[in-house]
């Protein structure tokens, strides 16, 4: 994985434009980032932050360093907007690390479906505060019950 600051080139069809190049450099590793599956459950990946410009349409491209190699995924944005149809880049895109979907696909290849691993507690984003500065931070999210732990 390239440390934060390398040159990167994200690929594929923004808004329809095909063969399209954007360039851009690696803004943070191991970025966690929320997303839904195809069951809408949330799944959380680290991801690659990178600066290029990704917008509707790079999903599923490649991301290469300056030497060429991929990185990662192009997988999502940041976005301001209050809908997937109004959102854009804003400097802020998500590429899944290369080493996690080589991982996945070679589970998908040999089993037909790829394991992935739960906390096992329900959590949301919240502000915490610790030595006296506030940052983001999770919290364990209590059922009906009175429980934060998911059963099974």
């Amino acid at each position: 994985m390239p440390p934060g600051g390398d040159n990167t080139v994200a690929i594929r069809n923004p808004l329809g434009y095909t063969d399209t190049a954007t360039p851009g450099s690696v803004s943070a590793l191991a970025r966690p980032v929320s997303v839904m599956d195809e069951s809408k459950s949330e799944v959380v990946t680290n991801a690659v932050q990178i600066d290029a410009a990704i917008n509707p349409g790079n999903s599923g491209g490649p991301t290469f360093n300056g030497a060429g190699q991929v990185i990662g995924i192009n997988s999502s944005i940041a976005s301001t907007a209050s809908s997937s149809s109004q959102a854009g880049s804003i400097g802020i895109g998500f590429a899944i690390p290369s080493n996690l979907v080589k991982r996945v696909s070679d589970e998908i290849i040999a089993h037909g479906s790829a394991k992935h691993v739960k906390l096992g507690v329900t959590i949301k984003s919240a502000q915490v505060e610790a030595d006296g500065v506030s940052r983001g931070g999770a919290q364990i999210v209590k059922s009906a019950g009175g429980s934060g732990v998911v059963s099974g």
